[in-house]
């Protein structure tokens, strides 16, 4: 059964990072609305991710709101010129449009400094609110 991960787009020490470059979550927001595969770092949690997960994309600023949502392509994996760990997902472009206009997306806990898996009332809400009931 795949598993919702949590992504905060604002990290201490170290940017997220899109394609290989820090972007912004108005950048976020383009690559995920083109419903294209991006590849993101990752500092925890790298064992745990696995393919059809779902991660879900988070801002803070200039408000707490959910940007994105994307499924986790395969297991996360180091890189062999810098040793930092990546995850390769793929954006759904409907639900990740949704959550861009929608003002009343569910809104989750206080960032953390990495990836973290939602809770299961967090989980709960963002597949009733995703429609993806028929697919877990």
């Amino acid at each position: 059964m795949p598993i919702d991960y949590l992504y905060p787009l604002e990290q201490t020490g170290q940017q997220y990072v899109v394609n290989g470059r820090a972007a912004t979550p108005e950048v976020l927001a383009l690559e995920a609305a083109s419903g294209e595969h991006s590849c993101f770092l990752v500092s925890a949690h790298i064992g745990d991710l696995e393919r059809e997960d779902r991660i879900w994309f988070r801002a803070s600023l200039p408000e707490q709101r959910l940007v994105a949502m994307g499924w986790v392509q395969a297991p996360a994996y180091e890189g062999t010129d810098d040793g930092l760990w990546r995850v390769v997902v793929a954006f759904d472009r409907d639900i990740s449009r949704r959550l861009q206009q929608d003002r009343d997306a569910p809104v989750v806990r206080a960032a953390r400094q990495a990836v973290w898996e939602a809770t299961a009332e967090e989980s709960a809400a963002l597949k009733r609110y995703a429609g993806l009931k028929a697919l877990t």
